[in-house]
C-alpha cells in the first residue's frame, strides 16, 4: 500500500529545513554556499549518470553555460564543501571529482522547487501545515482540560450543596 506521503518527502522537508538555515548563514558571511546551491540544482536536471564522477573541470564547463560568473577559482571550494555537507563524496583524496550523493541530489531538487517562483513552495507549505495542526491539538487539549475541571468543579459545587441542603435540614 503507498502513502499519500512518502518518506523521501520527509527527508526533503528536512534538507527544506537546513537549505532555510544555510540560506540565513550565508547572508551573514560571504561563502561558497551560492555556488554549492548551483551545483547542486544543475544536478538535478543535467547530471544523468549517477554512479559516475565529475570532474572539476567537466562540471564547470557545464555550469558556466548559465551561470558565467563562476569560475574555476569558486569551483574547487565549493566541491570540498560538498563533501564535508555529505552531498557528495569523491574517490581520489583530493576534490578534482565527486560523486553525488542520494542526498546531494535530493537537496538539489529542494533547491530546484523552493528556489523555482512557477513551483509551490510544498516544503513551506507543509511546515505551516504543521504548525497550524500542532497549535489546533494544543487548543482541543486545553479546552478538554477545561471542561474536565469546570465538571470536577460543579461536581464540587453539587455535592457540597447537597451537603449542606442534607445537613441544614437535620
Amino acid at each position: 500500500m503507498d502513502l499519500p506521503i512518502k518518506m523521501e518527502f520527509f527527508k526533503e522537508l528536512e534538507l527544506y529545513q537546513e537549505l532555510k538555515f544555510q540560506n540565513r548563514k550565508s547572508n551573514e558571511e560571504s561563502g561558497t554556499w551560492g555556488i554549492e546551491k548551483q551545483i547542486l540544482e544543475w544536478t538535478v536536471w543535467n547530471h544523468h549518470h549517477l554512479g559516475s564522477p565529475r570532474t572539476l573541470k567537466d562540471t564547470l564547463t557545464d555550469i558556466q553555460k548559465n551561470h558565467t560568473e563562476i569560475t574555476e577559482k569558486n569551483v574547487e571550494p565549493a566541491f570540498k564543501n560538498l563533501i564535508q555537507r555529505g552531498y557528495a563524496y569523491t574517490t581520489d583524496n583530493n576534490a578534482e571529482s565527486l560523486i553525488f550523493t542520494k542526498e546531494g541530489l535530493l537537496m538539489g531538487r529542494v533547491i530546484m522547487y523552493s528556489a523555482k517562483r512557477r513551483y509551490l513552495n510544498r516544503y513551506e507549505l507543509f511546515y505551516w501545515f504543521t504548525w497550524i495542526v500542532m497549535l489546533a491539538a494544543s487548543l482541543t487539549i486545553i479546552i478538554n482540560f477545561l471542561n474536565t475541571i469546570g465538571l470536577v468543579v460543579a461536581s464540587i459545587f453539587a455535592v457540597s450543596f447537597i451537603l449542606l441542603f442534607v445537613g441544614y435540614r437535620s
